[in-house]
């Protein structure tokens, strides 16, 4: 009797211990799923930056989710000033835009968050730029009244020089740092510099750069992104970002096979528009190598 009772505890425990084996490996298992909220950040302007008073400015942010982002949010000095949809919905990364025209010199801060299919919101992605007027005000100080002393003659005619004929477009070829960038988008060097100069003397709303990453021989291409780039001065236009994160290209990286080993490029086209929305475009480039991170 002893002996079936001591065996009936043996396999009493035995069972006690599986069962506690199955939630601790059940609650391991779903620890190790990371789950990303939404995520927003601004493109243009860049943090710091100098716009004018009065002219409109194209603010351009994006939203992403690892499931669908449904829609953006763009705050200035804490009042929302823009609740926009994903222009398409089936897609997990946007680029919205804004038109921003300040009436005011000063500080601003820009505040732009994302939304997913869950509702839930994304932390603030924060931009402060400082508005200057357009022209300084200039008083004089003494105003002074030449005297004439002689009669001039003319002794020829002078015939004007004609007007310049305006020529738009881009001054030359692109300039990137580095020519080459690495797979994952965390795999150094993964951030690029992108720089052109433009023709002056063009009134220019925006400069946006279009990207797209391609296989080696160009027979696997996914479909362009593009973000707006800030102007520099002296007629340059430079833009700093992560093209493969920007442009959520991960999930075609996966379609191609993409990994250790792997190479390909990165195109790109430049785009003008003017404040009369007409539209001058760069030669289409591939400098930019893209390898995978060994």
């Amino acid at each position: 009797m002893k002996k079936q009772i001591f065996v009936i505890q043996i396999i009493l425990c035995l069972v006690l211990m599986a069962g506690c084996n199955l939630p601790m490996q059940a609650r391991t298992e779903q620890a190790a799923v990371e789950v990303l909220g939404p995520e927003a950040w601004i493109d243009a302007p860049l943090d710091d930056m100098h716009i004018p008073l009065g002219v409109p400015y194209d603010v351009v942010f994006h939203i992403t989710a690892d499931t669908a982002v449904t829609r953006g949010e763009l705050s200035i000095n804490g009042d929302v000033v823009a609740t926009l949809d994903n222009p398409n919905p089936e897609s997990n990364l946007a680029t919205l835009h804004y038109s921003f025209t300040p009436s005011q010199p000063g500080e601003y801060k820009l505040q732009a968050r994302a939304q997913d299919s869950g509702n839930a919101w994304s932390e603030s992605f924060d931009a402060t730029v400082f508005v200057d007027e357009l022209t300084p005000t200039i008083t004089p100080t003494q105003i002074i009244t030449p005297t004439i002393t002689a009669t001039l003659t003319p002794t020829e005619t002078i015939t004007p020089s004609p007007t310049p004929v305006l020529e738009k477009g881009f001054a030359g070829r692109p300039v990137f740092s580095p020519y080459q960038i690495n797979l994952p988008y965390d795999c150094l060097p993964s951030n690029l510099t992108a720089e052109i100069k433009v023709n002056p003397g063009q009134k220019i709303k925006v400069v946006v750069l279009f990207y797209r990453p391609s296989n080696n021989d160009f027979t696997q291409r996914a479909d362009w992104a593009d973000i707006a780039m800030t102007p520099v001065g002296a007629d340059t236009y430079r833009i700093t970002f992560n093209p493969i994160k920007a442009g959520g290209f991960k999930p075609w990286f996966g379609s191609v096979g993409a990994s250790a080993g792997w190479e390909g490029w990165l195109q790109t086209q430049f785009v003008i528009q003017d404040m009369d929305g007409v539209l001058t475009r760069s030669p289409l480039y591939s400098d930019v190598k893209i390898a995978g991170c060994h």
